[in-house]
């Protein structure tokens, strides 16, 4: 479960965090370097949202169904069920479960419908930080009062965002050539 844990926040920390950003990245470079083929990069970019949001499904299920981990199932049903359950489930919705959509070629071949996925994932991810803030200073457990929302290092969540849309870009583009070859 620790191995689990650590690879579904390795994603996170390292992909999903500025994800919108590689697909502003994708629409910049599709509007103004038409030599540039952006297809197969944004086909990556949607599955790598689709393999996190079954991470994240999978964990929920561990925590909710299994109860691996009486600790993490107690908190899960005070989230869910307290007086902040509104924007648990806002959360759960746009984290964990609107990039699914992403499974539909008809939805993961439109650029702007990837984007908006991308950009409510990451509101996601913002509502999940104050889910964990604002209920823990609620219940008066021990937490960064002044934490509400993870604010400190957006220039290394746009860079890793950027990052990932170049090798995305780069990595789509051997693909293409790839393909016409064969």
């Amino acid at each position: 479960m620790e191995l689990f844990i650590e690879l579904l926040s390795f994603i996170d920390d390292h992909f999903i965090d500025g994800i919108f950003v590689s697909v502003l990245l994708i629409i910049i470079v599709r509007k103004f370097l038409k030599s540039i083929k952006t297809g197969t990069a944004l086909e990556i970019v949607s599955y790598l949202m689709v393999f996190y949001c079954f991470l994240s499904i999978i964990y929920l299920f561990l925590i909710s169904v299994v109860k691996v981990d009486s600790e993490l199932y107690a908190s899960f049903i005070n989230r869910a069920t307290g007086i902040y359950k509104l924007t648990y489930i806002l959360m759960l919705l746009a984290h964990s479960f609107l990039p699914l959509l992403l499974l539909f070629k008809k939805f993961r071949s439109k650029l702007y419908l990837v984007f908006f996925i991308a950009l409510f994932m990451n509101l996601g991810w913002l509502f999940e930080s104050f889910v964990i803030h604002l209920t823990s200073i609620h219940r008066d457990y021990e937490g960064d009062r002044n934490a509400f929302l993870p604010f400190d290092g957006e220039l290394i969540i746009f860079g890793k965002g950027f990052l990932l849309g170049i090798a995305a870009l780069f990595i789509g583009n051997i693909i293409e050539k790839l393909k016409i070859k064969n």
